[in-house]
């Protein structure tokens, strides 16, 4: 997974037109792109090839794309609003208008600053689900707005996902049994 900065360092300027959108890679970097990097990780790669390939694709594409002036500010307000801060403050660490932040927000990620706040939660409840670690209900004002969020961005409730059999794909990355956490780039 991305970062929401390494989001924008990598694909600046993209989110008017990706936001809550399944997107091929290709449309954003162009075929041949893809192309070389389908050739490079080939098959018959194994996850333990095909990691370190992509980091050097990753690192690269970072090295050939001008950075985002603003990209210090983006990642301010996210790391407050991650942590479960208001957009006001957001914008004031930013040191920016609740409305420039705005802007700035969804020129590059296609939400606004309280729906990134929105999505930061219920990511944070889907990890304690998963791992069964933390509490899933922080940050929501109540377990029935927590179950509405829930329904609403992934189409079931906390305890029917906890509850859901574990499937083939997160077998196969964790053989003991317990929850592996995400790995971010950038």
């Amino acid at each position: 997974m991305l970062t929401i900065p390494g989001l924008v360092r990598l694909f600046p300027h993209t989110g008017p037109g990706t936001a809550g959108m399944l997107v091929d890679l290709a449309s954003l970097t162009g075929d041949a792109t893809i192309q070389s990097l389908k050739n490079g990780i080939g098959m018959e790669q194994r996850p333990r090839r095909i990691a370190p390939f992509l980091d050097q694709w990753f690192v690269s594409r970072m090295n050939r794309i001008r950075p985002v002036p603003d990209i210090d500010r983006i990642a301010a307000a996210h790391s407050i609003l991650r942590r479960g801060g208001t957009v006001e403050t957001a914008a004031e660490t930013a040191q920016l208008s609740r409305r420039q932040l705005h802007r700035l927000f969804h020129r590059h990620l296609g939400v606004s600053p309280k729906e990134l706040a929105d999505l930061e939660r219920l990511h944070s409840s889907l990890q304690s689900v998963q791992s069964g670690r933390g509490e899933p209900v922080e940050g929501f004002s109540d377990q029935a707005h927590q179950i509405r969020s829930w329904r609403r961005r992934l189409g079931t409730t906390p305890g029917a996902y906890a509850h859901a059999p574990r499937t083939p794909l997160a077998n196969h990355f964790d053989a003991n049994g317990s929850t592996l956490e995400v790995a971010y780039y950038l």
